[in-house]
């Protein structure tokens, strides 16, 4: 090989190596976009995610105080309704109390009149 395709060669290769050093590099370049770019994609994901989340978190929070209202007013219900047939019950045991009094009377104020009625009967008789 003569000196000047030695050097011809030698500036072939040169330049494919500056060829491939510049495509690798526009590669780099390329590909650091494209990070750039699903990385700010991520942080706009993680972003909305924590929106999200809180919004959600928010959500339970009030559905628990909600729920913890309803379940007070559930146990407060059911403590008037116990409060409510215990009442009925001295009610009941009240009515038949006058009930049986009612009945004594009834039935005093009946003897009373048959005796009244008998001595009013062996007088006039």
């Amino acid at each position: 090989m003569t000196e000047k395709e030695y050097k011809t060669t030698k500036k072939a290769g040169l330049q494919d190596i500056e060829k491939s050093q510049f495509q690798l590099l526009e590669q780099v370049k390329d590909l650091k976009h494209q990070l750039k770019q699903k990385t700010d994609e991520c942080n706009a994901l993680q972003d909305k995610l924590t929106t999200k989340t809180t919004e959600h978190e928010e959500k339970l929070k009030k559905m628990r105080e909600i729920f913890g209202q309803a379940t007070k007013s559930i146990d407060n219900y059911r403590a008037t309704i116990a409060s409510q047939k215990k009442e009925i019950e001295e009610l009941k045991c009240q009515l038949e109390e006058y009930q049986a009094k009612e009945e004594k009377y009834n039935i005093d104020l009946t003897s009373n009149q048959c005796n009244s009625s008998m001595i009013i009967q062996v007088v006039f008789y």
